[in-house]
């Protein structure tokens, strides 16, 4: 699992890896961590040598179930020594001093994790005094976006795993959408209630939570104008209205792994106009060309040229060819998936990554036009596997009308 940390700490000639930090607040720390719930551990990890985790003493029943390689703080530095020094920086240079020491620590050392400011720099500050240690460059901080962007089987099999419930809370989506009633171009459930986009969002909201699934950030479900705006979350009192796409951007994770899926569909209620099918088959081919144009070891900004390309074709702005631009085809193809929503690889042209077996990116083409209150997006998590052949964990139906079949 750790082949790729080691091999880019060989070539960057760092001995020691250290993190520290709050769980909660750093993917990294989580990453090593994997299924325990260590709220603000230490993780050190040599060259070659299993990751060390430093625990709090409360946290031992956990460690002693875990298979990962654990040791509570207090076997390194007990609390009666600490206790006699009354500052934080005095206490902080014991406990670091005394890993040194128990672990034999040296030679150059990368800092990550979380620190606050201020005690990230007292931590660097002590550790710069200390004989036989030589800190990694910042520009080395980079180490673990380059370790994540290749998945394991097990975090790919993670990712679908909150895919297929992901799947699961559009079909529901769908079904309350299509039982609705049309009346003056405005959806009624059957009571004669409005069907408004807080109705969607409060659907949304009760299956994550029943699921297992945390939403990290509030899902996008807009609907006219506001869907023309990418990130727009929406009006909740907006009521659905008859042929007006409704985006729908899903993207939670789950409580006890971490990890993310991301996945849009667009919907219509009734029938749309000819120029709302005709940006949504112009998004749908889009994504075609997208999925096409991924190739294992291609860079991964040439799916978004193409797509871009095609765009242009159709009479489309797009932000590669016309920067600034509000209308069109405004942001990048897609982006990496993980412990973060968005992390590597990056499917933008101007990216410079490759693409590698086993990462996981999004494909999301899109087209937003205010002027005429029509947003469009679809977007699916996908992975390339050992063999280079591109998988899709996301795979609800792409259906614009909720009257169509699936």
């Amino acid at each position: 699992m750790y082949k790729i940390l080691f091999d880019e700490m060989k070539k960057r000639e760092i001995d020691w890896v250290i993190l520290s930090g709050e769980r909660q607040k750093s993917t990294d720390i989580r990453y090593f961590l994997k299924d325990l719930t260590f709220a603000s551990p230490v993780i050190l990890i040599k060259q070659n040598g299993e990751p060390i985790i430093v625990h709090n003493i409360l946290e031992s029943e956990e460690a002693l179930q875990s298979k990962s390689k654990t040791i509570c703080r207090d076997e390194i530095v007990s609390r009666e020594e600490i206790r006699k020094f009354s500052s934080s920086k005095d206490q902080t240079e014991l406990f670091i001093k005394k890993c040194i020491e128990k672990f034999k620590i040296s030679g150059k050392i990368l800092l990550l994790g979380n620190q606050p400011f201020q005690k990230a720099f007292m931590i660097y500050e002590i550790m710069q005094k200390i004989d036989g240690v030589k800190l990694a460059d910042i520009k080395d901080s980079d180490i673990m976006k380059k370790v994540r962007e290749i998945k394991t089987q097990d975090e790919i099999d993670k990712i679908q795993s909150v895919s297929t419930k992901v799947s699961g809370i559009y079909k529901e989506i769908r079904n309350l959408l299509k039982n609705g009633i049309i009346k003056d171009s405005l959806l009624f459930d059957k009571n004669g209630k409005p069907i408004k986009l807080g109705d969607i969002r409060f659907l949304v909201e009760k299956i994550i939570a029943e699921t297992g699934l945390s939403g990290a950030e509030i899902p996008i479900i807009s609907m006219g104008e506001e869907a023309a705006s990418p990130h727009m979350t929406g009006n909740v009192e907006m009521q659905i209205k008859e042929g007006s796409p409704i985006v729908i951007d899903i993207f939670p994770n789950d409580n006890k792994t971490g990890y993310f899926s991301d996945m849009t569909r667009t919907f219509c209620v009734g029938k749309p106009s000819d120029y709302v099918k005709t940006l949504y088959n112009h998004v749908k081919e889009a994504y075609e060309i997208g999925k096409k144009s991924v190739k294992l070891g291609d860079k991964t900004s040439l799916p978004d040229i193409a797509v871009s390309d095609f765009f242009v074709q159709k009479g489309h702005r797009t932000s590669r060819d016309n920067a600034g631009t509000k209308e069109g085809y405004i942001h990048s193809l897609g982006h990496g998936v993980g412990l973060d929503v968005h992390e590597a690889p990056s499917v933008s042209f101007i990216a410079k990554e490759v693409f590698q077996k086993m990462s996981v990116f999004t494909i999301e083409p899109g087209l937003y036009y205010k002027s005429k209150s029509a947003g469009i997006r679809l977007e699916d998590t996908f992975y390339l596997d050992n063999n280079g052949n591109l998988k899709n964990l996301t795979s609800f139906p792409m259906k614009l009308s909720v009257e169509e079949d699936i």
